[in-house]
This record gives structure tokens, sequence and C-alpha cells, in this order.
């Protein structure tokens, strides 16, 4: 008798084995490529994608790449060129735009626009924009929202590889010391200017570790190539920082000579001055450095138009004196008015030296040197921070019981067209026992008697 079986068991059985096995060798599978993942170096995210993920999309507008500029660098060189860029989502080319119309370079000054331009910017999201408007605010509230704006703008670009906002997000941290490993991110990916400055942000027990001492120079060998490339394409930071190493080799001060020769002859102001001490120093050739800082000052930076009348023989020239008054005060008298009569020029001669500066000022009868005596000698000492804007000498003379402390203090302003000399002494009579000048430069201003004359005048043709 043959053993009954119902229909339809055997092929359910065999159906359901058959998809277990399906699940089974999907699950291993899976199980495999997760492992192979895993495994794989992870591509990092770029830039425009970890900006998308901030809130709102207008950070990756504000750093896009525009016609004329160089990534996160900016590299117009005129107001007109700075303005197309910022108005087409550039942050660092509004930047520029503003430090030209705060200093009033290649136009007027204009400080509150420059605030206004920057500010703009930082709520758009610019980074750099922020740093800026949170480095010129006076008001402790909008600091504060400047401060969170920035930190909230510069971030995620930091972590995309943009080294400007790396420096921003060291900028407005609440603790910079916490926030150093943004600083050691900023010059790792290039920033020449940062590795520089990180040895005054460390700390000098911290930088003579030798382990961050090594790091320090590692991270700073790597980062001049790409230094280079970047002053090549207008970066002004990265030529100035190109400038200020130990042993800048021949090939990355032909480059500082290129990048900065780009923008001066473009009409960027601040690019004048260094190409001329470069020509003047570096690469003699004296008709470029009149040149290039004759340019620089009349594009309106005032250290150029210094910097081309020291050690100029054929310069100063003759001045007609169209101002000149003394006043006094604190000092018990009056001072004497001065006296036009018989001297209507007179004449300037500057000297710098490496340790020393001297500003002779002469009193000319006729419109001929013949004519001139000499009417003041001023000995400064070159370690004066800026030493032209201004010369700052202390001495102390006198015998006996009691000797005078004297402190000389002269601002120096030239033109093509003219010169304005301001000279303010300081003078007191102490106890011998209390004589000196030691430190006197730095607590001037606690003495009471001050003298100042102010000379004008407009350049004429000798005879």
């Amino acid at each position: 008798m043959s053993e009954f079986r119902e229909p339809g068991v055997e092929p359910r059985l065999a159906r359901s084995a058959v998809l277990g096995f399906r699940a089974l060798v999907a699950g291993a599978v899976f199980m495999a490529s997760a492992l192979v993942a895993d495994a794989a170096p992870r591509r990092r995210p770029g830039p425009s994608r970890l900006a998308a993920r901030a809130p709102g999309f207008r950070i990756a507008r504000m750093h896009r790449r525009p016609r004329g500029a160089g990534g996160f660098w900016a590299t117009c060189a005129n107001r007109a060129g700075c303005r197309s860029a910022c108005r087409g989502g550039h942050d660092a080319s509004c930047v520029r735009l503003a430090v030209m119309m705060r200093w009033g370079y290649g136009g007027p000054k204009d400080a509150a626009g420059a605030l206004g331009l920057v500010r703009a910017g930082c709520r758009r999201g610019g980074a750099q924009c922020c740093g800026m408007a949170y480095q010129w605010e006076t008001s402790a509230r909008d600091k504060a929202r400047l401060q969170r704006r920035g930190r909230r703008a510069s971030g995620d670009l930091c972590r995309a590889g943009d080294a400007e906002a790396c420096r921003v997000r060291y900028q407005v941290a609440r603790d910079q010391k916490a926030a150093l490993p943004y600083l050691w991110r900023a010059c790792h990916l290039g920033n020449l200017g940062i590795c520089n400055d990180m040895v005054v942000a460390l700390g000098y027990r911290e930088w003579h570790k030798p382990a961050v001492k090594a790091r320090l120079e590692r991270e700073t060998k790597r980062a001049i190539p790409i230094a280079q490339r970047l002053c090549r394409a207008g970066s002004v930071d990265s030529c100035k920082a190109l400038g200020t190493l130990e042993k800048t080799p021949l090939s990355a001060r032909k480059v500082m000579r290129a990048g900065y020769d780009k923008l001066c002859q473009g009409g960027y102001a601040p690019a004048c001055y260094p190409l001329g001490i470069l020509f003047r120093d570096r690469f003699p050739n004296r008709r470029r450095a009149k040149a290039s800082l004759d340019r620089g000052c009349r594009l309106g930076f005032r250290q150029a138009c210094q910097e081309r009348f020291w050690n100029d023989p054929r310069y100063p020239g003759l001045y007609r004196i169209t101002r000149w008054t003394r006043s006094a005060r604190g000092c018990g008298k009056p001072w004497r008015p001065a006296s036009r009569r018989g001297t209507p020029f007179f004449r300037l001669k500057l000297l710098k030296t490496t340790s020393v500066r001297i500003l002779r000022l002469f009193r000319c009868a006729k419109a001929d040197p013949g004519t001139c005596r000499l009417e003041r000698f001023i000995s400064f000492p070159e370690e004066t921070r800026a030493g032209w804007d201004p010369m700052i000498t202390a001495e102390a003379v006198g015998g006996g019981g009691r000797c005078t402390q004297v402190v000389t203090v002269a601002t120096v302003q030239l033109t093509r067209r003219g010169a304005r000399i301001r000279i303010t002494t300081r003078r007191r009579v102490q106890k011998r026992s209390r004589c000196g000048a030691d430190g006197l430069r730095k607590r001037y201003r606690a003495i009471p008697c001050q003298r100042d004359e102010i000379l004008e005048g407009r350049r004429v043709r000798e005879r």
C-alpha cells in the first residue's frame, strides 16, 4: 500500500529553503562590503559640500572663485576690481576694498563706509569680513555679535581647508590659548605669515620646547613654496611673510618682486612701498626704487612718501613758509611768537643710518642754498617704532645739584608739493639724585611744560 502525501507540501518547503539561502548570501555580501568600506581611506568632503551643510548656502557663495581672483585670496589691485569681485561674493576682495577705503589708498578716505562694508560681508557669511569688522569695531556689544558670527562663519571653512578662516577662528575665539590648534592648522595649510607669528602666540617658554620648535620649523619649510605661489598670484600677506624670513632665498625675493610689481602697477598702494625697498636694498636699481616709491606716494601710502625722501641727496628741496606758529603751556611764561621777517624760506635735510635718524632744519633768506643757516639739529635713535612718525629722543643735561630733562618729539609729513613739521619739546628741572634719561621716552607725557612749534611750507625751485 503506497504512502499518502498531501499535494503541494514539497514545493512550498523547497521555495522557503531557496528564499532563506538567498537571504543568507545577501547578508554575507553586505557584511563583506561594509568591512571593505571601513578598511578603505575615506575621502574628505570638499569646501563647497561642507559649506553647503552650514546654515544657508551663502558661505559657499561668498567663497566661490570669481573672475580675476584666486580662491580665498584677493588678487585685485584697485578699487574698481575689488568692488566688482566683492559684488560677485568674494570675501577677501571685500576686505581689501575696505582697507583701501579706510586708509585712503587710490581714493578718498571713508572709515565709516569701510566698516559698513565688512559688516555687510560678515552678515552674508564671510569669515574674513567678520575678522576685519571685529578688529575695527569699538562698541563692546557689536564686538560680541561679530565674535559669534565670526565663529559660526569660519568653523566649517577652516575644516574645509581655508587657512584665512582658521586665522579668523583663532582671532574671534573666547579663549585663544585653547584655540591654538586653529593656528597650527592655518600654518599647516600654507599660511606662512601665521607660521612666522606662532612664536608670539605660543609664548617664549612653549616655543623653546624641542618638539614644538621642530614642528614649527617643519611646517614653515612646508609653507614656503605655497607662499611663493600665493605671492606670485597677488597675495600681499604671503609676500610680506616671505620678506620676514630669517634667510630669504634669492628665488623667494624674485617672487616677491614679481608679486609686488604686479599689484603696484595695478594700483595697490601698499605693494609699492616694499617694492621700492626691494629695488633699493636687494636688487639695486635706483630708478625703479624711486619710481615705485613715487607711485605709492601718489596713491596715498604715506610711508612711501616718507621713505622716498630719506637719504636722497637731491631732496628735500627748498620750501616757502606758509605757516609758522609757536605755543607753550605749563611752562610759566608764554613763548615768543616766531618771526618770518627776513627768512621766508626753509630747507629740510633728512639722514637715516642703521642707528640714528637726523633732522636738520635751515632758515633761508632767499631761494638760494647759499643764504641758509642751520636752525635745528636733532638726532633720534633708530630703535623707535616707526621712527619717522613720531621720532622721540630724550636727554638729561646740567651740573651741580640740578639737571634738566628734555624730551623732543618730531613729526615730519612730506609730500611732493609741501612739508609739515611739528616739533614738541617737554622739559623740567630735577634734583641731581632724580636725574636721568632712562625710561623718559615712555613717560614724557607726565612732564607738564610743553612747547610746540609747527612749520608748514610749499616746495619751490632752487635758483
